[in-house]
């Protein structure tokens, strides 16, 4: 299977965690954080996903267009400043600070809102997918 191939692949299923966090998201931070606990994982599952997911999005990225590999994830981000926007390029590094702080369940007191606000800026997501799929059809 060639890069292209699985870069389309990958951009599919962050749409598929997308589509799953848009159809169960609570209208309210307060009907969140009233949801029972399966829920609240489930977002914080699918919001990993599309971080980790991003991740290999861009390091498929750097094969299709030849850029040379990264040492760092930030140093992987940053190969793309001049390809994608730097809004989108900084949603990528605040979703892995998100992540980051989801997989090693730093101390936040706005744990829960965190995730909240990030399942309902999934906007932020769609960007990064059109503008990859651009990057993509240009090479």
């Amino acid at each position: 299977m060639d890069e292209t191939h699985r870069l389309r692949e990958k951009l599919g299923e962050i749409t598929q965690y997308v589509n799953e966090i848009e159809e169960r998201i609570p209208g309210s931070l307060k009907e969140y954080l009233e949801s029972d606990l399966m829920l609240k994982r489930t977002f914080e599952r699918d919001l990993q996903m599309i971080s980790e997911t991003q991740l290999e999005i861009l390091s498929l990225l750097t094969r299709v267009k030849g850029t040379g590999i990264a040492s760092s994830e930030n140093g992987l981000i940053d190969k793309f400043k001049n390809t994608l926007s730097f809004k989108t390029i900084e949603d990528v590094r605040e979703r892995r600070r998100l992540r980051n702080m989801l997989i090693h369940a730093y101390s936040n007191t706005k744990y829960d809102e965190n995730v909240y606000d990030s399942a309902r800026e999934l906007k932020k997501v769609k960007l990064f997918i059109s503008e990859v799929e651009s990057v993509v059809h240009r090479t």
